[in-house]
């Protein structure tokens, strides 16, 4: 119960910072799309496992391993199973944040994998 607050707290803090976070807008007024934009779905799919990467973290914080080196791994394992640099992920996190109801959609998609996810392993 406890680890479910902590994710749903963990999801509504990045909702807060992506609403927060500018958008570019071209001459018309429309969101400057990144070059290589991702779907939603694949956006979905990225922050699931930054957020899993979160928790295996924030347990290796309190078990007092060398964070640094962990989180620095983890990250970039997120980013070459997405076939992402850091800069397509951030143009691409920066675009979806520009578009509210877009990203809020994707957070709700997070929260859903991740409680499935939960609910499978708690039934192990």
């Amino acid at each position: 119960m406890q680890d479910m607050k902590a994710i749903n707290f963990l999801c509504i803090s990045l909702l807060v910072l992506m609403i927060s976070c500018g958008e570019k807008k071209d001459s018309v007024g429309k969101k400057t799309p990144p070059a290589e934009i991702v779907t939603p779905e694949q956006m979905k799919e990225v922050l699931v496992d930054v957020l899993l990467t979160e928790g295996a973290i924030g347990t290796a914080e309190m078990k007092h391993h060398d964070i640094k080196y962990q989180a620095l791994h983890y990250y970039s394992y997120i980013l070459k199973k997405h076939k992402m640099t850091n800069q397509q992920f951030n143009e691409n996190f920066n675009y979806y944040a520009g578009d509210v109801d877009q990203m809020e959609k994707i957070i709700n998609d997070v929260i859903s994998e991740l409680s499935e996810k939960e609910g499978m392993i708690r039934k192990k």
